[in-house]
């Protein structure tokens, strides 16, 4: 065994100890995102005992097109009961991660934040009044319409024919349809539809913009803003 291979060997085995790193870390972002929520649902409660959270924080259609913009992120952390919370961090964590993975655990939050709350936003000014919705749903599917979106950029860039790249595309509204039926109960299906829109123009300017941070810094710096916007909207509703 020669020295360059010795070389080579160590320099493969490095890589794939960063790459666990990475995996674990983006694993662990999305396991964190999911205590969180669970920690607020047991300070709020459910809607039956949480008025005072669920009158400031919900995504009221007519309150947020009179200018009350942070509903559309303060609903995304409320949730109607246990039921509910729990079938959105059940599949929130697998897709966030999925999306962290792509493009990093702060930057990747801020995505998904960003495409939740858009999605409430088209939402509302559909229903324009007499429409209140919550939960984390829009962002879940948010972040299923940021990987179709990424994969979508990604084929655009790199393979000739249109073909895959609009599969990637529909494997996206596909999975949307399977998942949007399977809830049960009282489902706002047009903020699924709107979250997984958002989620697809979120992903696809990201990846084509190559607006990933390249260095920790950056990811610090999107994920703290991300955690101020949360905080901050929710200051704003209970002020």
């Amino acid at each position: 065994v020669n020295a360059e291979t010795i070389m080579r060997t160590r320099r493969s085995s490095t890589t794939l100890h960063w790459a666990a790193c990475a995996c674990a870390l983006n694993t662990l972002g999305a396991v964190v995102v999911a205590l969180l929520l669970l920690a607020f649902f047991a300070i709020t409660g459910p809607r039956a005992d949480g008025e005072l959270w669920f009158t400031a924080g919900a995504s009221d259609a007519e309150r947020v097109l009179h200018g009350e913009w942070w509903r559309t992120v303060t609903a995304l952390t409320l949730h109607a009961d246990s039921a509910h919370v729990f079938s959105n961090v059940g599949i929130g964590t697998f897709v966030i991660a999925a999306v962290m993975r792509s493009e990093g655990v702060g930057f990747g939050s801020a995505l998904v934040l960003a495409s939740g709350s858009a999605g409430n936003l088209v939402n509302a000014w559909v229903h324009q009044t007499l429409h209140r919705s919550v939960g984390f749903s829009t962002a879940v599917f948010g972040a299923i319409g940021i990987l179709g979106g990424l994969a979508f950029a990604d084929a655009r860039r790199h393979i000739k024919p249109r073909s895959p790249a609009w599969t990637a595309l529909a494997g996206t509204l596909a999975l949307l349809a399977l998942l949007g039926m399977s809830e049960k109960g009282s489902v706002d299906v047009l903020a699924l539809v709107f979250g997984t829109v958002a989620g697809l123009g979120v992903g696809s300017l990201s990846a084509w913009l190559q607006a990933r941070p390249k260095n920790s810094s950056g990811q610090w710096f999107a994920g703290t803003g991300a955690l101020a916007a949360v905080f901050t909207s929710w200051w704003i509703a209970l002020s």
